[in-house]
């Protein structure tokens, strides 16, 4: 049956596939690496020839999906070898990199790209990402797979813009989650300062002296990953600004010294000086903040939808009782109250290998993962992070977090856009706009943070 086809998908994308010859004799290989892969396939060929048994193809995939992770991760990677065992013609070969430092996923597919020996299926989260691949010809084009199946295309959310450029025709990857970024924050701790959960910019700092006079730390940031940043960074564009400034700054409309910009990196400076994120906050890792949060320490969590399942955990474990609100909106601009970044948090690529049979399996794989029966399996199992299917809802958990959360998430007045930089041509941008906001954190000043990440492109 074909009924699995969703969860195998998602996985795909994070892994990286590589073709071979030879009898199947694991279902999901995990490896360190291509050469590994490489090495097992040839052996199997040699192993094997002149034996009646039918060739098998090899798919690497690299996500960052891990079985110890999260839920919604297991629940995916049961998908991935469930495919991999109903299909003996195909071994697919694990080469996922689970943690929360996205950088170091992103540099190990980079370093397969730069020597010609990349993953069949990859996890990319789009845009700038995945441009200069698209354009070289080395990512393969999915319009004719979504033509050829209308019934699959119609049935995801239209999140395929991250994967479109006015550069190239076609689409060149599928989302397969989507998330929002919103406020998460500790009843308890507002309860015993008999503080309301802030609606707006100003109310969030007002809360913030209060904690601080208490010495406790209002929003912890984990500064020492810059993607923490720069997603603050967008969020805060958005609540003031909207799309138009991040449509701008794509389009060269606009610098990052000009003022809208500079008055983000300022509001990360005030806020930092505050001590609103806490000290030493570039010793802090997303993991720590985390813990922070789940342990009373921090009295609200910045974050994406995707965090959820752990708070939940932590909720049940710590003794705490933690809501979800949209994050705070400037007074003065109401109609941007629930705009935020967010969108597809990641999209399943596959890769362009010149074998035809290797190329629709990688599809077929990533058809798998998005189809309404895997993803009904995947929140049945209780993952809690949001996939674009339209025929599968969520059935969120019947507490007062999760409510409170479907509450949020189901506005249909909720206005999304990614990071910043996955709408910029350029795709060193992603590294150059971290590294600046993260630099805000170690003394540079809002404008030489936005001189930074101008230099990049003048450069380019």
């Amino acid at each position: 049956m074909k009924r699995i086809l969703t969860v195998v998908l998602i996985v795909m994308v994070a892994a990286t596939l590589f073709t071979g010859c030879g009898s199947k004799s694991e279902d999901v290989t995990q490896s360190s690496g291509s050469a590994e892969a490489t090495q097992s396939s040839s052996e199997a060929t040699e192993n094997n020839a002149g034996t009646e048994s039918a060739e098998v193809i090899t798919l690497r995939f690299m996500t960052r999906l891990g079985d110890d992770a999260s839920i919604a991760d297991r629940a995916i990677l049961d998908k991935v070898r469930e495919f991999d065992e109903m299909h003996p013609e195909i071994e697919i070969v694990d080469e996922s990199m689970p943690g929360s430092d996205d950088k170091m996923f992103f540099d190990k597919v980079k370093s397969y790209i730069s020597v010609g020996d990349y993953p069949d299926v990859i996890l990319s989260y789009g845009g700038n990402a995945i441009r200069s691949y698209v354009e070289n010809g080395i990512v393969l084009d999915l319009e004719p797979y979504l033509e050829e199946d209308p019934e699959w295309r119609d049935n995801m959310l239209n999140m395929f813009d991250l994967w479109q450029f006015d550069s190239v025709e076609g689409t060149y990857g599928v989302p397969y989650r989507y998330f929002g970024n919103i406020l998460y924050y500790n009843k308890d701790l507002f309860e015993k300062y008999n503080l309301e959960v802030p609606k707006t910019i100003e109310e969030f700092e007002e809360v913030s002296k209060v904690f601080l006079e208490n010495d406790v730390i209002p929003m912890a940031l984990g500064g020492a990953l810059g993607w923490r940043s720069a997603h603050l960074s967008t969020v805060l564009a958005m609540k003031k600004f909207g799309p138009d400034l991040i449509n701008d700054l794509a389009a060269r409309e606009q610098k990052y010294t000009d003022a809208q910009m500079q008055e983000i990196f300022q509001t990360l400076k005030d806020w930092q000086d505050k001590g609103i994120f806490g000290k030493s906050i570039t010793a802090i890792d997303y993991d720590m903040e985390l813990m922070m949060f789940y342990t009373g320490e921090t009295a609200m969590h910045m974050d994406g939808t995707w965090a959820a399942e752990g708070i939940a955990k932590a909720e049940e474990e710590q003794g705490f009782k933690f809501g979800v609100a949209n994050f705070p909106y400037y007074k003065d601009i109401p109609e941007r109250e629930f705009y935020t970044m967010g969108g597809a948090d990641g999209g399943l690529v596959a890769m362009k290998t010149g074998d035809k049979a290797r190329e629709d399996a990688s599809v077929e794989l990533i058809k798998y993962l998005l189809t309404p029966e895997a993803v009904e399996y995947n929140y049945a199992e209780g993952g809690t992070q949001l996939m674009p299917v339209k025929t599968s809802t969520m059935p969120f958990p019947d507490t007062d977090f999760y409510k409170e959360l479907g509450a949020v998430l189901g506005n249909p007045e909720m206005t999304y856009r990614q990071e910043i930089d996955l709408y910029d041509e350029l795709p060193q941008l992603t590294d150059a706009l971290r590294n600046a906001t993260q630099g805000i954190f170690t003394g540079l000043t809002p404008m030489e943070a936005g001189q930074a990440v101008q230099d990049e492109i003048d450069a380019n």
